[in-house]
């Protein structure tokens, strides 16, 4: 006759003498200093889903950036000194192209720019001024714009270098 969840039991015929014996269940604990075959398994698919989730992040960073960060600025002056007599920009928000003459000397800022498509040219005619224009250009492509002084219309001098830029 079994007696409850305790594990004794009363062994015996008949009304006589019981012999009880208490039964412990047997409690094997594992001490190991290396982890098992399956916990590194599971380890490992761990860092493998992490690394993952990290590549696909740094890739979208990477790749997929939008547009309006894509364009560059780029700007230009002319090489008389210090004190220039005109500059150009090109801004990539609106795609716009910009002339201003610095000096009231007599002399025109000039300004030339180009694009894939076609190309532009402003001129500013007197101390303080600008002149703007914008263009639909596609966006990524290259843009080169440079300034000259412009005397008489027609002599172009203290021309800077082609100063590039993104649309």
């Amino acid at each position: 006759m079994k007696r409850g969840s305790e594990g004794a039991r009363n062994v015996g015929v008949g009304g006589g003498a019981a012999e009880v014996r208490n039964t412990v269940p047997e409690i094997r604990f594992r001490y190991s200093r290396s982890p098992s075959s399956e916990h590194m398994k599971q380890r490992t698919n761990m860092v493998r889903r992490f690394l993952a989730v990290g590549v696909a992040a740094a890739a979208s960073v990477l790749f997929c950036s939008s547009p309006a960060l894509a364009g560059q600025f780029a700007m230009a002056h002319t090489t008389d000194g210090t004190d220039w007599g005109g500059k150009a920009f090109f801004d990539p928000d609106g795609d716009a192209f910009k002339v201003c003459d610095l000096k009231s000397d007599g002399v025109k800022a000039e300004m030339s720019g180009d694009y894939p498509g076609g190309s532009v040219s402003l001129i500013a005619s007197k101390k303080g001024k600008c002149t703007t224009q914008s263009i639909n250009i596609r966006e990524n492509a290259t843009v080169k714009i440079k300034v000259c002084l412009l005397a008489n219309d027609v002599d172009r001098r203290k021309c800077s270098g082609w100063s590039l830029g993104a649309a």
